[in-house]
């Protein structure tokens, strides 16, 4: 039990918790240049179990309670996919830009 409590505790870090938060985005950009849907995509789900199981970390300890925590349904169903429709909103609007730019150049 102390081992899933140290566990925890490593995740809730900083840098941990930076390093798992960017690469979700990083796996929302692949989910969405695959057109695929953000709670079907396996790791996805596992780097955000273990960014919950950082955040609820305390509370395991403090209640003795060591399993292994599930994010909130609406981070996956709701904050994901919006997330993600914001990803391809700027991938969209970005490459527009690009050709815009393109364009200028051989037309001037």
């Amino acid at each position: 039990m102390i081992e899933r409590s140290h566990r925890a505790l490593t995740f809730r870090s900083c840098g941990t918790a930076h390093t798992l938060i960017r690469n979700i985005f990083v796996y929302l950009e692949a989910v969405v240049e695959r057109e695929a849907i953000p709670k079907d995509d396996e790791r996805l789900k596992y780097i955000t179990h273990l960014l919950a199981l950082g955040l609820q970390a305390r509370s395991m300890i403090r209640d003795q309670n060591f399993r292994l925590p599930r994010p909130e349904k609406e981070v996956m169903q709701t904050f994901f996919p919006l997330l993600a429709s914001r990803i391809r909103t700027s991938s969209i609007r970005s490459m527009h830009h690009r050709g815009c730019a393109a364009l200028t150049r051989t037309c001037a």
